[in-house]
C-alpha cells in the first residue's frame, strides 16, 4: 500500500508544481534610494546603537555626492565614530561595489565597521543592464 501511495505523490508531483518562475525585470535604475549608518557606541553591547540618515545631509543626486557631518552630540565621540556600519538601499537587480578614489573595485557592499570620522568613502552601483553611476560619500566629525 505504501508503494502505490508514494508512486501517485511521484507521478502527481510534476502536475502540481508546474509553476513559472518569475524573474525581476532587467533595468537601468542604479538609484540610491537610502543610506543609513549605525554608530556602535559600545563594542561591549551590540544593541545600544543610533541610527543616522546620511542622505539628510548634502546629497547630489545628479553628481553621485554626498555629504554629512555628524551631530555635536556627546554620544557621537571618536571612539563611536570607529564603529559605524553602513545600509544601502538599492533596486533589487542592482550591485553596490566599494572602490577606492581612481573607481578600482574593493568588494562588493558594504561590508563590516569603518571609521567615519573625517573619512571619504567612493562606490558605485551597478545596474541590471551594465549602467554605472559613481557615488562619494563624505562624513565629518567637528568636535
Amino acid at each position: 500500500m505504501k508503494k502505490w501511495i508514494l508512486t501517485a505523490m511521484i507521478l502527481l508531483a510534476p502536475a502540481v508544481s508546474c509553476q513559472k518562475l518569475q524573474f525581476p525585470t532587467r533595468s537601468d535604475d542604479t538609484s540610491l534610494n537610502g543610506l543609513k549608518c549605525f554608530v556602535y557606541y559600545d563594542a561591549e553591547q551590540p544593541s545600544v546603537r543610533q541610527e543616522l540618515n546620511l542622505l539628510t545631509g548634502t546629497f547630489n543626486r545628479e553628481r553621485g555626492l554626498i555629504s554629512y557631518v555628524f551631530p555635536t552630540d556627546e554620544r557621537f565621540t571618536q571612539e563611536a565614530l570607529q564603529r559605524c556600519r553602513i545600509e544601502a538601499t538599492i533596486p533589487p537587480t542592482a550591485v553596490l561595489e566599494l572602490t577606492d578614489a581612481g573607481g578600482t573595485a574593493l568588494g562588493h557592499g558594504f561590508e563590516g565597521f569603518y571609521d567615519l570620522r573625517n573619512k571619504t568613502l567612493y562606490f558605485r552601483i551597478t545596474a541590471a543592464d551594465g549602467t554605472v553611476k559613481s557615488y562619494q560619500l563624505t562624513c565629518k566629525y567637528t568636535q
